[in-house]
């Protein structure tokens, strides 16, 4: 009972208290409610306030906008006829700059031409009939002749002929120095002046849509080009004493030492001026191809006022004298040739703009080129002529000529690719000439020695080996050096005579040193029938096969031979043997008489009186064994 008493009062309690709490909550609804109205209203209020701004704000943004836009159309304006006022006077202001030439400033006179161009770029879209039009273009067309003129002027004023010792030591570098020299040109034309060059170029080109200046440029270079070969040549005449030749290798063509009378005294080594003197006792001469010719000439007879073919036969040097062939100049000169062009395609590519220079290129060549052939040409034509009579050591002159260039061909096709067909021919057809003439001269040496009309020419009256013979294997030694040309020469027609098939041109050469050694013994043969006495004739018959054989065993011409005919050793030891034979024969009456003198009497037959008179007498006399033999 009590409890429930307590119970009842403690929930009257709370009760009460929670009806407080919910008095208070709706208090705080109610004020809450209030502060809310208040402050809605407070924001309407700030809206229409900043509605009223607005209002009057915006029209004075717009206003002050138009008005910014008007002063700047206003600006723009008064700049353009600023500018426009400025295209009226340009061609007074830059006229003084523009005649006096770039010489005095190359960069300003482009801004002075820049500035006249902007004036006929203006006059020709608002104006093109003007007065300040036509002044401005006569002006800016005097102006672009003073730019040519002025890259012609430099360029002939530093374009000068490449000194002979600056070519000989470029033709002479070895590989360390071409690998760490990378550079191909061969002139002194500072880095200034390039640049000089390269800027007019690329303006008449751009700004200008002028071409003129780039014939100009193809002239003087290839004017440079050939100068530096004639200087070249010069040193080459002149600078050796007269003789003509260049000490020093210049290709594995060139560098191959040929044999030769007397070695090459080598220069004394100074500098690097003589370094061409240095290689050429290292590696071998080029001096001594002519030595080699005058030696073989010597052989061949030509010397004390009369010369003699390699037939024998003499005629008189002072009627119809057979010009020297400097063919170790020429050689210099097509590397030299070589090594210039590709100078020249170094420097062109720093002047030149890129899409003209193979133009420009095959026009700057061509001189060169056609001095190179044109030598070429006449040396085919001196050849000829010597051959014509009878002087064929021409053709050794055709062979070296032929091998150099036939070794330094590819590096002439890469230099002058993307230039026209005529200009990449030209050293084509140069080889094919001298390949036509080496081949007709060597048929036609064939044919001097089987058709030999005069047999008792200069005939050995002891029976010694013939001077013909002697020529003619030292002929052949010497074109052996030459084994691929000639074998190239002798090759069928429709053959790229440039081509290297060493195989095929060394059988081509072995099948002709077999159809010369077929000649040369039939004419043999018919000489030795002149001797009256047959032994005579088997002694010089056995001397030149001796001969023969023993000189192409010691020079290696057998091995060559062999690739075309592997018995003609057996041939010639057959030949020996049969000659020896006949030689013995000759002996047989006096062997004859010897041997039946020490016969006993029963074996003795009846013989004439002459034979027992005879034999009276070598009983009469004791002979000693050595005698008897």
């Amino acid at each position: 009972m009590d409890e429930s008493i307590v119970n009842k009062a403690d929930i009257d309690e709370k009760l009460q208290r929670e009806m407080r709490n919910l008095s208070n909550l709706k208090a705080s609804l109610m004020k809450s409610n209030q502060m809310t109205e208040n402050m809605l209203t407070i924001l309407s209020n700030f809206d229409g306030r900043l509605r009223k701004l607005e209002d009057t704000i915006v029209p004075v943004y717009n206003e002050t906008g138009n008005l910014q836009r008007r002063q700047e159309n206003v600006e723009k304006t008064l700049q353009s006829l600023d500018n426009a006022i400025n295209f009226y006077h340009i061609a007074r202001e830059v006229d003084n700059d523009i005649r006096e030439g770039p010489s005095a400033g190359l960069e300003h006179y482009l801004e002075c031409m820049e500035k006249l161009q902007g004036a006929m770029d203006y006059f020709k879209i608002n104006n093109p009939a003007s007065p300040e039009m036509s002044t401005a273009t006569t002006l800016f067309e005097a102006g672009k002749d003073s730019l040519e003129r002025e890259f012609k002027d430099i360029l002939q004023q530093y374009s000068k002929p490449v000194p002979a010792i600056a070519l000989l030591n470029k033709l002479s570098e070895t590989e360390e120095e071409k690998s760490e020299d990378e550079s191909l040109k061969l002139e002194t034309l500072s880095q200034d002046v390039i640049e000089d060059l390269s800027t007019i170029s690329k303006w008449l080109t751009t700004k200008g849509n002028s071409y003129d200046f780039m014939n100009a440029y193809a002239q003087i270079r290839s004017g440079v080009v050939t100068r530096s070969l004639e200087v070249l040549k010069d040193h080459g005449k002149t600078g050796s004493g007269g003789s003509g030749t260049f000490n020093m290798p210049l290709s594995p063509a060139v560098g191959n030492k040929p044999r030769t009378p007397q070695k090459p005294i080598p220069a004394r080594r100074e500098s690097r001026k003589n370094r061409f003197a240095e290689f050429g006792s290292r590696k071998g001469s080029i001096a001594t191809i002519k030595q080699q010719f005058h030696g073989f000439k010597m052989e061949a007879g030509m010397a004390m006022g009369h010369k003699r073919t390699v037939s024998g036969q003499p005629t008189d040097v002072a009627k119809d004298e057979i010009p020297e062939i400097e063919v170790e100049v020429y050689v210099v000169t097509a590397s030299a040739l070589l090594k210039l062009l590709q100078s020249e395609a170094s420097l062109m590519t720093e002047i030149i703009p890129e899409k003209h220079q193979r133009k420009i290129f095959d026009v700057l060549v061509q001189p060169g080129l056609k001095v190179l052939t044109n030598d070429g040409e006449n040396i085919s034509s001196l050849a000829k002529w010597a051959t014509g009579r009878h002087d064929f050591s021409a053709i050794l002159s055709v062979c070296h000529v032929l091998k150099h260039l036939r070794t330094i061909k590819p590096d002439f096709d890469i230099t002058l690719e993307g230039c026209s067909a005529p200009t990449r021919q030209l050293l084509t057809s140069l080889v094919t000439t001298l390949n036509s003439t080496g081949s007709k001269a060597l048929q036609d040496f064939i044919d001097t020695i089987k058709n030999d009309p005069d047999k008792s020419y200069n005939l050995p009256k002891d029976g010694t080996v013939h001077e013909l013979t002697s020529n003619t294997v030292n002929f052949l030694e010497q074109l052996a050096e030459y084994s691929d040309t000639v074998g190239a020469m002798l090759m069928t027609q429709g053959a790229d005579p440039s081509a290297r098939q060493d195989n095929k041109h060394s059988k081509k050469l072995a099948e002709y040193m077999t159809k010369v050694l077929s000649a040369l013994g039939l004419n043999m043969s018919n000489k030795s029938e002149v001797y009256t006495d047959q032994s005579l004739g088997a002694i010089f018959m056995l001397n030149n096969y001796n001969y023969i054989l023993k000189s192409m065993k010691k020079s290696g011409l057998l091995s060559v031979v062999h690739l075309w005919n592997p018995d003609v050793e057996k041939y010639y030891d057959d030949q020996i043997v049969e000659q020896k034979r006949r030689y013995s024969q000759s002996w047989s009456r006096v062997l004859h008489y010897v041997m039946e003198g020490f016969k006993p009497i029963s074996q003795q037959k009846t013989e004439s009186p002459a034979s027992v008179h005879m034999k009276d007498f070598l009983r009469g006399v004791e002979l000693k064994d050595k005698d008897r033999q």
